[in-house]
């Protein structure tokens, strides 16, 4: 059964073999290809991002978690690969792009429990990242955040979260900051390029998911059933736990 009813299964099994193809096409091009340095990064950032769709249509499709945990260490060496070919570069960094993509790739590699080389790799690339403070929360889950002192604009669509985690362990208002920041998800400016992409043909629609959310409630082992049912919240992911 499809986990985003938006679109059918006919749909999502025709968009994840489009990804496919093209990631295959790129890491080809890649191997092959006399490219420059920037057409070998543009080349690898776009297989990071078709990677990074994959795991959302995925899930959306109603894939199993264990495939979707498969999908995810592939996301991993794709990002690590971007990161190698000079695709991704955060001196360049732009929030409204990168700062999402990132956030996204840190909540499935906690909802996943990446470790090992993986790990490694990820780490490597993440803490080149800007010291935002939505970004070191996620990082502290490997002990690998550092202390930011001022708030950067861009942790603005995420305030409701970071204040989430300075909260320690305050369950009952944790529960009521999430309940209206999934509530509010879709609205947020960070979500700007995903809005109403269901509805048009060209835009290789993939799912919206707040993964973020769920990394949250994995770290800190909150009670999710007065948000569960909450249209953006990928609760089969809180699974993982229990594999």
């Amino acid at each position: 059964m499809v986990r985003d009813e938006l679109k059918n299964k006919a749909y999502y099994d025709k968009e994840i073999e489009e990804l496919i193809h093209w990631i295959k096409v790129g890491k080809d091009d890649l191997k092959e290809g006399d490219y420059s340095k920037d057409i070998k990064g543009s080349v690898a950032n776009g297989i990071y991002d078709y990677s990074l769709s994959k795991c959302f249509a995925i899930y959306s499709r109603g894939d199993s978690i264990e495939e979707i945990k498969k999908s995810c260490l592939e996301l991993v060496d794709d990002y690590y690969l971007a990161f190698k070919n000079g695709g991704i570069d955060y001196k360049y960094y732009h929030p409204r792009h990168e700062g999402p993509e990132l956030i996204n790739t840190l909540s499935l590699a906690i909802l996943c429990d990446v470790d090992g080389k993986h790990l490694e790799k990820l780490l490597e690339v993440a803490k080149t990242a800007p010291k935002l403070q939505i970004i070191n929360h996620f990082l502290n889950y490997w002990g690998e955040g550092e202390e930011v002192e001022e708030s950067h604009r861009f942790d603005k669509g995420y305030s409701g979260l970071n204040k989430m985690f300075t909260l320690a362990n305050e369950e009952v208002l944790s529960k009521k900051l999430m309940q209206k920041y999934l509530k509010n998800w879709y609205g947020s400016d960070h979500r700007v390029l995903l809005k109403d992409t269901y509805e048009h043909d060209n835009t290789n629609y993939v799912g919206y998911w707040a993964f973020e959310a769920a990394a949250f409630v994995k770290m800190r082992g909150l009670d999710d059933s007065s948000f569960r049912d909450n249209v953006y919240y990928p609760k089969d992911m809180i699974i993982l736990d229990k594999i």
